[in-house]
């Protein structure tokens, strides 16, 4: 019976120290802490769930973009995919590209979301996580923020309301 006390009294203390609590929570938002903050963004030629294999650059077109990096099973990538999903128009109406970028999942896994989540945008599969390094990509979901030139503005965890202002 004392073990078994015991037992509770251990998985209590781990279950509700701070520690574990921070482990539990969702990804921090707003300004992560990067030395990708001016520098140009790294390009590469990927494959996409719905078309041919481009560049980050060729989708960004030469615009101000974000740099959405996702996955399926992302409960938070799809609250935020689905923000930008109702404000596209707005978004695109400012100039501004949103790119989708799934990491580590298969084309048939990734079109099957896009297609049954109504998302109005393409992504690039990332299968073998190539993008990790070049973009310290901890977690998702993550965007970096782009502008016109080709740099790095900001890198965050969420899309804010006030996106405009990383440009």
């Amino acid at each position: 019976m004392v073990n078994v006390f015991m037992s509770i009294v251990f998985a209590a203390m781990i279950l509700f120290s701070p520690s574990s609590a921070l482990a539990m929570s969702r990804i921090p938002v707003g300004t992560s802490e990067t030395s990708l903050v001016g520098k140009a963004a790294y390009d590469a030629t990927l494959p996409t769930a719905l078309g041919q294999p481009k560049s980050l650059s060729q989708a960004r077109e030469g615009k101000k973009a974000v740099l959405f990096f996702w996955a399926t099973w992302c409960p938070h990538c799809h609250d935020e995919i689905t923000r930008m999903s109702k404000n596209m128009e707005a978004i695109t109406a400012k100039g501004i590209k949103i790119v989708l970028v799934s990491i580590g999942e298969a084309k048939a896994d990734v079109a099957a979301y896009l297609k049954y989540n109504h998302v109005p945008l393409d992504s690039f599969l990332d299968e073998d996580n190539a993008l990790q390094g070049p973009y310290d990509l901890i977690g998702v979901p993550t965007l970096v923020f782009v502008d016109e030139k080709g740099i790095i503005r900001e890198v965050r965890h969420d899309f804010p309301d006030d996106y405009e202002k990383f440009f």
